[in-house]
């Protein structure tokens, strides 16, 4: 991909009816893209399941919240900034380049340095070369980070996803087949090596940008931006990951306990995969439409109420049907080895649509630059859940459970508390700042809420019927399509206004577009 492409007709030259085209392919194109993606992680999941069993990934789970602690610092915003900032020369992209290697090789060192405290403080010590084994994809990642920010600044989107597609792609065959020949748990090391390798390879490949590194390496506005965004997304990494901190440290010393581990932690990721599915396709069009109304708030909050309830009519049903189908969910991707972990996945639902509405209000607050209220609601999230898992921990220690009976009160903790305790007062509170009405959002609601409930009933019903005739597989299939089938007949009156609003955003994606 040539970078400046279309840069010159973005400023103003193309007719804005060809910019909501160009808008309308790349949103087409990064639905499309996110599917296969989940298609292709599902798919590598059920063979990996299968053949390494819940242990392995109990113990790359141990190490995953460090790394995703010191990916988030080694990003520090600045692949967001790059897509942000009003304007940015060359000069100014290569300063945030040199800024993002230093905080990548920062990152690998302090990975590198928390190996051994993680493999003592979670008394297992294969931990130890596994975490330092992980430390230097963090170079790699920021290796392509600002490339990704300039295409998606310059909404290069469709390039971009065919790259991430067929570097993850690469990178699951190959993780397949170093399982297949009994690499355990670096077949999923490995898995990560490769993905991020072969991305970085591509883009700068397809990339005619090539970063100089003379000059100043040092960008304040760049850094101010970062500082309150790392903060913000700190605090959501801290209220995301500390049941999983405090598990390891309560079952990680055990066999048995890391494979309750493994569970907890695919569980969490299948709950987050409708989310992936579906906040990345609508951010690519709401984001430019939120930086072209962030001086018109009433615009801006019409917009608000509009994505919300988008994103509960799909993440609803999801949640819902996800927790329905749990078991036959497990059955179907690991087998009987994996069924104790359908308790966890049915606890866990409540996220998928209490973080899709999470997520996207984030990009509320960071086009009207609300940064550092991002960064207080982010805070007051995190306090919640730590309390709330800090409560299971306890639990746990009293009451003496199995490893698999810990993780399930976690899960439930964890699921009702960011359902009922963190996202309605987090929306409130993001109404409040966007000037959104937070009534009028829960009155439209109610379609969404009574259709929901209606295919819970029609599916339950479907399931307890068909549960003894039925193979897990079809069964799943079956309730998959008559939820699908039964919600969007009940609320089918209620998507003329979505293409109504699709229309409005790309209009005002446009414009956004034409005056970057």
């Amino acid at each position: 991909m040539n970078d400046d492409a279309g840069t010159s007709t973005a400023r103003g030259d193309e007719p804005r009816k060809e910019l909501g085209r160009r808008i309308r392919r790349g949103t087409i194109a990064v639905g499309a893209a996110q599917i296969a993606s989940q298609v292709v992680s599902i798919a590598t999941l059920a063979f990996l399941f299968r053949r390494l069993g819940p242990e392995p990934f109990g113990l790359i789970g141990m190490a995953t919240p460090a790394l995703l602690l010191a990916r988030m610092l080694a990003g520090f915003g600045l692949q967001e900034s790059v897509v942000q900032a009003e304007g940015m020369d060359d000069e100014a992209r290569d300063r945030v380049f040199r800024m993002n290697q230093l905080a990548g090789l920062a990152g690998m060192v302090l990975m590198l340095a928390a190996a051994p405290v993680l493999a003592w403080l979670f008394q297992s010590p294969s931990l130890l070369n596994v975490t330092a084994a992980l430390a230097p994809t963090l170079p790699l990642m920021t290796l392509s980070s600002v490339h990704q920010g300039w295409w998606q600044r310059h909404l290069a989107l469709a390039a971009l996803m065919k790259v991430r597609l067929t570097a993850q792609t690469c990178a699951a065959v190959a993780a397949c087949f170093l399982a297949w020949r009994g690499a355990g748990v670096w077949s999923l090391v490995g898995q990560q090596w490769l993905e991020l390798a072969l991305l970085a390879a591509l883009i700068w490949w397809a990339s005619d940008w090539r970063p100089r590194w003379r000059g100043s390496w040092w960008d304040a506005s760049q850094f101010r931006f970062g500082g309150w965004y790392t903060g913000a997304a700190f605090c959501f990494y801290w209220a995301q990951n500390i049941d999983k901190w405090l598990l390891a440290g309560l079952l990680g010393g055990t066999p048995a306990g890391r494979a309750a581990l493994g569970m907890y932690h695919q569980a969490f990721n299948l709950t987050l995969k409708p989310v992936h599915l579906v906040v990345s396709p609508a951010s690519s069009v709401v984001l430019p439409a939120l930086a072209r109304l962030k001086r018109d708030r009433a615009a801006l909050a019409s917009l608000g109420r509009q994505v919300w309830w988008l994103l509960a009519a799909i993440l609803a049903p999801a949640a819902v049907g996800l927790a329905l189908v749990a078991e036959d969910v497990f059955w179907v991707l690991g087998g009987a080895r994996w069924a104790s972990a359908a308790t966890l996945l049915v606890a866990l639902s409540p996220l998928v649509l209490a973080q899709g509405l999470i997520n996207i209000s984030g990009s509320f607050f960071a086009a009207v630059g609300k940064t550092r209220s991002l960064f207080r609601g982010a805070l007051a999230q995190a306090i919640a859940l730590s309390a709330a898992a800090g409560a299971a921990v306890v639990w746990a220690q009293k009451n003496d459970p199995t490893p698999v009976e810990s993780a399930q009160w976690m899960a439930r903790a964890i699921g009702v508390t960011a359902s009922a305790g963190v996202a309605l007062p987090y929306l409130f509170y993001c109404a409040r700042v966007a000037s959104i009405d937070f009534r009028a959002f829960l009155v439209g609601l109610r379609p969404i809420v009574l259709s929901v409930l209606l295919m819970g009933l029609a599916v339950h019903a479907a399931r307890s019927l068909t549960r003894p005739t039925l193979a897990p597989s079809l069964r799943l299939v079956v309730m998959v399509v008559l939820g699908a089938t039964v919600y969007g007949w009940l609320l089918r009156g209620w998507w003329a206004d979505v293409r109504s609003w699709w229309r409005e955003w790309e209009s005002c994606g446009s414009a956004s577009r034409a005056e970057i």
